[in-house]
């Protein structure tokens, strides 16, 4: 029998990469996937990836292993901003170079970027790219993400991407990532076990790509709340690196709220003081649940087979959340998104709702004593290309256990068809 276990889990992990390793569709410069105007980033997957015959390298020393392609044009004339910040990897061996034209020459490359190491101070593991560089509205540009590098093969990064005026602009962007998906900001606190997401696990990237240096500020109507900078001085673009701020915050006030069970909302959010003028740039929801650990028990049951997720549409699946004791369940939510399933996981939001009147996405269900409800998970995916892998959460309560060894597993197929 456990010969038979384990030749079933072979068989399954290889069938996987068989599906992680098929060739993706945007791999060659002439088949470069279309990102509309309106898309502010995208999760670029060097997933089955390989260099095209005659592809130039990224530079003298930076010979490319492995890329994929992107069409873009500008909806203004102006500048054109492109940034990534860290993944689970790090960044070392990834590069960014843009063309104009209607080939991959060398004499038709614009623009170009690599992974900068230990930008940030050194209690701070981030590596960082960013180029700016001028556009015209409407004309083609072909962006090309690839590897100087054969280590990096499966791996994903987030490519986010700012069209300004002449004059550019400033922004804040999520610079938390958990194997590549933009995580949403809860806290836990209980009367015999605590979970706070450390500074580390909350992280945000001012970039600026005007003339103007600006001071960053982060705020939050939570309680006690600390803040930190890599700098306090958000510095003008120079040349073609616009100025960039990793800000972090986090709550270290486990007495919050003491003795009471129940869910709050808080907001953080950011800003860049230029001069006295001061311009708001993020408002962002956070959730704190504290909870009286000694009532109910819930368990989460999926539904049946792999989802498929297409870029710009949600996959949706259902799960059924159980309550196994005489006590309902008050203030769930689920939590703790991840994707595994190897380097060739998908990347994504998970929004969802339970299915009662009225339904409203990611608000706080009941479960009644000895009873059930369903849940309808949306996972939204901007990554470009094939994979595969599983999605798996937590579903916690005011009064149930918190019991983070239990996930529930979906599996997921991403293609941007």
């Amino acid at each position: 029998m456990a010969i038979l276990c384990r030749f079933v889990a072979f068989f399954y992990f290889f069938a996987s990469l068989a599906v992680a390793q098929a060739a993706t569709h945007n791999d060659d410069y002439e088949t470069a996937f279309p990102i509309p105007t309106s898309t502010r980033f995208v999760i670029a997957s060097l997933n089955g990836a390989s260099a095209q015959v005659g592809e130039p390298s990224f530079g003298p020393n930076a010979q490319v292993w492995r890329s994929v392609w992107f069409t873009y044009r500008p909806r203004q004339t102006g500048l054109l901003t492109l940034v990534s910040v860290g993944n689970r990897f790090g960044l070392q061996g990834w590069a960014i170079d843009v063309f104009k034209g209607n080939n991959f020459s060398p004499a038709n490359r614009i623009a170009s970027a690599f992974a900068e190491s230990s930008y940030f101070p050194s209690n701070v593991s981030e590596d960082l790219i960013r180029v700016t560089f001028p556009v015209v509205a409407g004309r083609e540009l072909k962006i090309r993400v690839g590897a100087t590098t054969d280590q990096i093969s499966f791996d994903t990064i987030e490519l986010n991407l700012f069209n300004t005026g002449p004059n550019g602009a400033i922004h804040l962007i999520p610079a938390t990532y958990v194997d590549g998906s933009r995580q949403q900001n809860y806290f836990f606190s209980g009367s015999n076990t605590e979970f706070f997401q450390f500074p580390g696990l909350h992280r945000y990237l001012f970039i600026n790509s005007t003339n103007a240096v600006g001071v960053p500020l982060i705020s939050s109507t939570i309680p006690s709340a600390m803040f930190g900078y890599s700098s306090r001085i958000l510095q003008k673009r120079v040349g073609r690196k616009p100025g960039v701020v990793l800000a972090w915050w986090s709550d270290f006030n486990r007495d919050l709220y003491d003795g009471r069970a129940g869910t709050w909302q808080f907001r953080i959010q950011g800003a860049v003081r230029v001069g006295s003028a001061v311009r708001q740039l993020l408002r962002e929801p956070v959730t704190m649940i504290r909870f009286d650990r000694t009532r109910a028990e819930v368990n989460v049951i999926m539904g049946v087979g792999p989802v498929a997720s297409v870029y710009g549409r949600p996959a949706v699946f259902r799960a059924r959340v159980t309550n196994t004791s005489q006590f309902r369940a008050d203030g769930c939510v689920i939590v703790d998104l991840r994707q595994w399933g190897g380097w060739y996981s998908p990347a994504g939001r998970l929004d969802w709702y339970a299915v009662k009147a009225p339904i409203a996405l990611n608000k706080a269900f009941s479960v009644p004593a000895n009873g059930e409800i369903n849940v309808v998970g949306l996972f939204r995916s901007d990554f470009i290309g094939d994979t595969a892998g599983t999605l798996t959460f937590n579903v916690v309560c005011q009064n149930a256990p918190d019991d983070r060894d239990f996930f529930s597993n979906v599996a997921l197929t991403v293609n941007p068809f």
